[in-house]
């Protein structure tokens, strides 16, 4: 026997989910102020569906947990659409996520919480996803990979010939000082014998996420990765040197989980948080 429910009871629970209800809150409220709505109607032959500007679920699940499922995988799809160049309404809202959720200011966290955040709301999270959704990895779509990279560079993905003009700002005091906030000394800003260099206090999350999605891509391996590297001035290929030791350390960091994400994406941010701290 079917129960009863409306939006409200819906994004309620949603907003209580034991596991993800700081993020549906934060997407819920973000959804809110662009517009778009979670609406109850009778839906034939599916149990959600998702629009540029509503994620639908339909009438008739079971109990609160069916309704939840449907719930949440409409707000997948809804998602999902806003996910390219030319309709990027849930990518700002993933990069807001960096910039005012609960790891902001802090670069590993930050870096782990927001590829989880993708994750989640990707078809990876989904008990019954559809291609409506996100993908977690996919050779020629836009996927949690290319939206990741995005949200910390400003590039739908690692290669793109575009000038570098966002990044979650997460800078330390000066040079010398205390570096990026949450990162370990090693993967801040150095020469090619590990002194700090002028600029060692910047941002380093679009590295990290340009060099993840590189991984996603081209894979971990070295040769191809110092490439890379030499195209960022952090390798040179002339000399076999390193230049920038810190973002050379931190491009294989990044390139070797892209590398594992692509091949079975899931929620990973806790061991990156954990390897980058």
């Amino acid at each position: 026997m079917a129960i009863n429910y409306t939006s409200d009871d819906l994004k309620q629970w949603l907003r209580t989910d034991p596991k993800f209800g700081q993020e549906w809150t934060f997407i819920l409220n973000k959804m809110t102020m662009i517009g778009c709505k979670v609406a109850v109607e009778s839906l034939f032959g599916r149990n959600f569906d998702g629009t540029d500007n509503q994620a639908i679920v339909s009438t008739g699940a079971k109990d609160r947990f069916e309704a939840v499922q449907w719930a949440a995988d409409a707000m997948r799809e809804w998602a999902g659409r806003g996910c390219s160049l030319s309709k990027p309404y849930f990518m700002y809202i993933a990069r807001q996520w960096a910039n005012e959720g609960p790891s902001r200011g802090h670069t590993a966290k930050c870096l782990g919480s927001t590829l989880d955040f993708l994750t989640m709301i990707s078809r990876v999270g989904s008990r019954s996803p559809s291609f409506d959704m996100l993908s977690g990895s996919a050779p020629v779509s836009v996927d949690v990979t290319n939206v990741f990279c995005w949200v910390f560079s400003d590039r739908i993905n690692a290669t793109q010939n575009k000038e570098i003009i966002f990044g979650a700002k997460i800078c330390g005091r000066g040079f010398g000082k205390d570096g990026p906030p949450g990162l370990n000394r090693k993967f801040w800003n150095t020469d090619g014998d590990g002194n700090l260099d002028s600029d060692s206090d910047e941002d380093q999350t679009h590295h990290f996420a340009g060099f993840f999605q590189f991984g996603a891509t081209y894979g971990a391996g070295e040769s191809r990765l110092r490439v890379a590297l030499s195209n960022t001035g952090d390798w040179s290929i002339i000399h076999q040197k390193i230049l920038n030791k810190g973002d050379y350390d931190l491009g294989f960091v990044a390139a070797r989980y892209g590398n594992a994400y692509s091949k079975a994406p899931g929620f990973i941010g806790k061991a990156i948080e954990a390897e980058l701290t």
